[in-house]
């Protein structure tokens, strides 16, 4: 099952970032949508050198809505219907607002970043 999965892994790879980078352009452009984070695109902080170091991008993206309201945030991520709230290797999202970092004021989270 390996050598057949590895014969097919890179037709698998190269739709996996092509379908990735259509979302990450659409997410961009979405109102709801403050900021995306994906090394393809231009608007990305380090690009250039992305395009230096990488053959490819990958399918991994993350993005800030456009509020803090913490039930608009809950309702969008029981919303979705092909992504799971979660950690590991399926189609999954995460949201540090609404995990175990809940915690954190609002000091702290951007103290790391969040």
């Amino acid at each position: 099952m390996l050598l057949r999965s590895l014969r097919t892994l890179k037709i698998r790879m190269d739709q996996h970032q092509k379908s990735a980078l259509a979302v990450a352009h659409f997410l961009e452009n979405h109102p709801k949508i403050a900021k995306i984070y994906h090394p393809g695109l231009e608007s990305f902080p380090q690009y250039k050198l992305s395009r230096k170091q990488m053959t490819g991008y990958g399918g991994l993206m993350s993005f800030q809505l456009k509020t803090d309201d913490l039930n608009k945030i809950k309702a969008f991520f029981n919303g979705l219907s092909l992504f799971q709230i979660g950690s590991g290797h399926e189609n999954l999202i995460y949201a540090p607002a609404i995990s175990n970092l809940k915690e954190l004021s609002k000091e702290q989270f951007e103290g790391v970043g969040i």
